[in-house]
């Protein structure tokens, strides 16, 4: 019996210890035309890229991505993503809740970010 406590404490302790930084943010797809297109599917799949703290990782980056942050209606930060390259690392002096825009060709992806 005092062998199962002390297993079951041991990985409660495990469990607590592990820590995960990489966040999944999944970024919708945004279409400002509202134009129906009847071959398109609805919804259209999220864009997930995982977040490192102040570094998003991009899974999937064939082409060049444009990155926006905004705050409150105002862009606060612009960068771009070149070929081959599946990293962005934002400025470590933004903290808060801002919202991520993603522009991958002509499509833009949205959603909200927490740094």
């Amino acid at each position: 019996m005092g062998k199962k406590i002390i297993l079951a404490v041991l990985f409660i302790m495990m469990v607590g210890a592990v820590n995960a930084d990489n966040h999944r943010l999944y970024l919708f797809r945004s279409n400002k035309d509202h134009e129906y297109n009847p071959g398109s599917r609805s919804p259209t799949a999220p864009l997930i890229v995982l977040q490192d703290g102040h570094q998003i990782i991009l899974l999937q980056s064939e082409q060049t991505v444009q990155v926006a942050l905004i705050k409150d209606n105002v862009v606060v930060y612009v960068s771009s993503v070149i070929e081959d390259t599946n990293y962005i690392e934002l400025p470590t002096s933004f903290y808060g809740e801002y919202i991520l825009e993603m522009y991958i060709g002509d499509v833009r992806y949205c959603g909200n970010i927490k740094l």
